[in-house]
C-alpha cells in the first residue's frame, strides 16, 4: 500500500485512491491487520478530533485508555457496517458512532465508581446506622445520605473518599453537593431559605 500527498491508500501506484465504501469492504473480508492500519491511518484526523474530546477518567480510565477503546470501536463497527451514505459522510459517521460508544463506557465506569462510593460508604459501621438512613430526607437517596454522613458527621475528608472510590476529588465534591442539594429539595421550609 502507498499513500498519496493527502494520505489516502491507494491500491497500486498511480491509481486513485480507494473510496470509503471499498476501503471498509476491503477490511471486512481481506487481512485485517493490513486493512485495518489502512483504516486506522486514513482516520487519523477524525480519531484525533474525537479522542481530544472524550474524557479520561482516571485512576480507572486514563486517556491512553480512552484513545485505544476508541481505536477497537471503530475497527468493530467497521467490519460489520455497510454505510448508506454518501461516500464523504463515511468516516464522521464511523468515528461519531464509536465515540458515542466510547463516551457511554466512560460515563458507566464512572457511575460504577461512584456507586462503589456509596455503597461503601458505612461499610463496618452498625446495623442502625443503615435503618436510619432509610428515613428520607428531602429528595436524598440512601446512598446519598450515607455519602454525606461519613463527609459531614464522621468528617472523612473528601481526597480520602475519592482514593477509596477511584474518583477525582473534584467529582466527590460534586456527588456530596448533588446530595445536598437533593436533601435540601423537598425539606419543609426549603423552599423559604
Amino acid at each position: 500500500m502507498q499513500s498519496d500527498a493527502t494520505g489516502d491508500s491507494t491500491s497500486q501506484a498511480g491509481s486513485p485512491p480507494l473510496t470509503w465504501a471499498a476501503l471498509l469492504e476491503a477490511y471486512r473480508v481481506g487481512p485485517k491487520e493490513e486493512w485495518s492500519a489502512v483504516l486506522l491511518e486514513r482516520l487519523d484526523p477524525w480519531l484525533a478530533v474525537a479522542r481530544r474530546h472524550l474524557p479520561a477518567r482516571p485512576p480507572y480510565l486514563d486517556a491512553e485508555d480512552v484513545a485505544q477503546e476508541l481505536t477497537l470501536e471503530v475497527l468493530r463497527i467497521a467490519a460489520g457496517w455497510r454505510p448508506h451514505c454518501e461516500d464523504r459522510w463515511v468516516p464522521r459517521r464511523l468515528v461519531e458512532r464509536a465515540a458515542r460508544h466510547v463516551y457511554k463506557t466512560v460515563l458507566r465506569e464512572q457511575f460504577s465508581a461512584t456507586e462503589e462510593l456509596i455503597e461503601d460508604t458505612v461499610a463496618g459501621e452498625p446495623g442502625s446506622i443503615d435503618i436510619a438512613f432509610d428515613t428520607p430526607v428531602g429528595k436524598a437517596s440512601a446512598s446519598e445520605l450515607r455519602v454525606l454522613y461519613r463527609f459531614k458527621v464522621l468528617g472523612e475528608p473528601i481526597k480520602t473518599l475519592a482514593q477509596q472510590s477511584g474518583m477525582t476529588t473534584g467529582a466527590v465534591r460534586r456527588l456530596i453537593r448533588r446530595a445536598l442539594a437533593h436533601a435540601r429539595t423537598s425539606t419543609p421550609g426549603a423552599d423559604s431559605q
